[in-house]
C-alpha cells in the first residue's frame, strides 16, 4: 500500500511541474544569478569605487548570461565587438537587482547583489550583430493551433508546451508562441474565404516561417481503474511549407495518461500526445529541409553602405567566397544600394551569420548590421 501511494504522489508531482511551466516560455526570458562586483578606491573616494563596483556586477551578470548564448569559440573571436556593443550597455540589459552586501576590502570595494538580467534584448542585439546561433541546421517553424477548431480546450497548453520544448531542444527557431496564438484568434475569421492550408502558408510567410505545423487536440476522461483515473488525448497535426501550401506530413497520435484527478490524467495524456507528435514532425521537417536546400535557396541580399566602389565590389567577392553559395548575381547597384541575387545551401539565419562574420574581418565592414530580414530578403547596413 506504502508503494503503491508513493507512486500515486511521483505521477501527480511530475504532472504538476509539466503544467506549472508557462506555455509562453519556451526558454526563459530572464536569468538570475547572485555575484559580485569590485572597484579600486582611489584617493579614499568609496562612493565612485562602489559605483564601478556595481557596473562590475552587471558587467560579469551579462557576461554570464552571454555564455549561455554565444558558443565560447564565437565569443573569442568576436570580443572586442562584444566589448563595445555589449559591455558598453549593460544597464540595459538589467531588469533589477538587490544589493544582499558591500563593504570595503583592502583597497577595493565589494558589491554582492542579486541580478536579473532580460535576454530578450540582449538575443535581439546579438542577432543585429551576427553573434547569436538560431538554429541553422533545422528550418524557421510556425506553430498554430487549428483556427477552424470551435474550441480550444484547456489542456491544449500542455500539447503546445511539449511541441515548443521538444522543437526548441532540437534547435528549431520558432515563431513566437504569443503571436502564433493571436494569430490564431485572428485566422478563425477567414476560413470562409480560403483553405487552411492556403491560410497557414500565408500567415507562415508574414513571419519568416519555411514551415507551419497546425494541430488540434481532443482530450478526453474514460474512467478509472479504481485508483487512478485515466485520460486518452488524440493529437492530429499536418506541417505545411509555406512557399508552396503543400502538405508535409500529416499524423494522428492518441496516447494514454493517469492521474489522481481527472484533470491529471487528461494532463498525461496530452503530454504524452504532444510529445509523439513532435518526434513525428522534427523528422519530417529536417528530412525535407535538407533534401529542399542540397540544391540551393534563392535569397535576396542587399546592402547599404555610403557610395563606394570598394565596398561594393568587397562585398560582392565575399559573398561568392562563403561556404555553401553556388551562385551569386549582381541585379543592380548605384548610390550606395546594391542588390545581390544569392543561391545558397541552408537557412536565412545561417547565411545572415555567414555574411556578418566574413564582412566584420574586412575594411570598412566592422560596423556592418543586419537592418531587416523579411523572408528570403536580407537587408545589411554598413555606418
Amino acid at each position: 500500500m506504502q508503494r503503491s501511494n508513493l507512486i500515486k504522489h511521483l505521477v501527480i508531482i511530475s504532472l504538476l511541474l509539466c503544467i506549472a511551466v508557462p506555455v509562453s516560455a519556451a526558454a526563459p526570458k530572464v536569468q538570475t544569478l547572485v555575484l559580485s562586483g569590485y572597484g579600486a578606491i582611489v584617493g579614499n573616494d568609496r562612493a565612485s569605487a562602489r559605483t564601478r563596483a556595481i557596473s562590475d556586477a552587471y558587467q560579469r551578470a551579462v557576461e554570464q548570461v552571454l555564455g549561455t548564448m554565444v558558443e565560447a569559440r564565437t565569443f573569442i573571436k568576436n570580443e572586442l565587438l562584444i566589448r563595445s556593443e555589449i559591455y558598453s550597455q549593460t544597464d540595459g540589459y538589467i531588469r533589477s537587482y538587490k544589493i544582499l552586501s558591500e563593504g570595503p576590502e583592502r583597497d577595493r570595494y565589494r558589491v554582492t547583489m542579486r541580478v536579473t538580467v532580460s535576454k530578450q534584448p540582449l538575443n535581439s542585439d546579438l542577432v543585429r550583430l551576427g553573434l547569436t546561433q538560431l538554429a541553422v541546421d533545422n528550418p524557421r517553424v510556425m506553430i498554430l493551433y487549428d483556427p477552424g477548431a470551435a474550441k480550444v480546450p484547456t489542456s491544449a497548453a500542455i500539447a503546445e508546451q511539449e511541441l515548443l520544448r521538444l522543437f526548441t531542444e532540437r534547435r528549431f527557431n520558432l515563431v513566437d508562441p504569443g503571436t502564433a496564438r493571436r494569430l490564431h484568434r485572428e485566422a478563425g475569421k477567414l476560413l470562409d474565404f480560403e483553405s487552411i492550408e492556403n491560410m497557414a502558408a500565408r500567415l507562415g510567410l508574414q513571419h519568416n516561417a519555411e514551415v507551419v505545423l497546425v494541430y488540434r487536440l481532443m482530450p478526453v476522461h474514460v474512467g478509472s481503474d479504481g485508483v487512478f483515473e485515466l485520460g486518452r488525448a488524440t493529437i492530429t497535426g499536418r506541417a505545411i511549407v509555406t512557399t508552396t501550401a503543400q502538405i508535409l506530413g500529416a499524423v494522428t497520435q492518441t496516447a494514454n495518461g493517469v492521474g489522481e484527478t481527472r484533470e491529471l490524467a487528461v494532463a498525461s495524456a496530452t503530454a504524452k500526445a504532444g510529445m509523439e507528435t513532435a518526434d513525428y514532425f522534427m523528422d519530417r521537417i529536417s528530412n525535407w529541409w535538407a533534401s529542399f536546400v542540397s540544391n540551393g535557396i534563392r535569397y535576396t541580399v542587399i546592402l547599404k553602405s555610403k557610395p563606394s566602389k570598394r565596398l561594393e565590389s568587397q562585398f560582392g567577392e565575399a559573398l561568392g567566397g562563403l561556404n555553401g553559395v553556388l551562385t551569386v548575381n549582381l541585379r543592380a547597384c548605384g548610390g550606395g544600394l546594391c542588390e545581390y541575387q544569392v543561391t545558397y545551401r541552408g537557412t536565412t539565419a545561417r547565411l545572415q551569420q555567414a555574411i556578418i562574420a566574413a564582412m566584420r574581418t574586412q575594411r570598412g565592414f566592422r560596423r556592418i548590421a543586419t537592418k531587416s530580414i523579411r523572408g528570403n530578403n536580407l537587408i545589411f547596413t554598413v555606418r
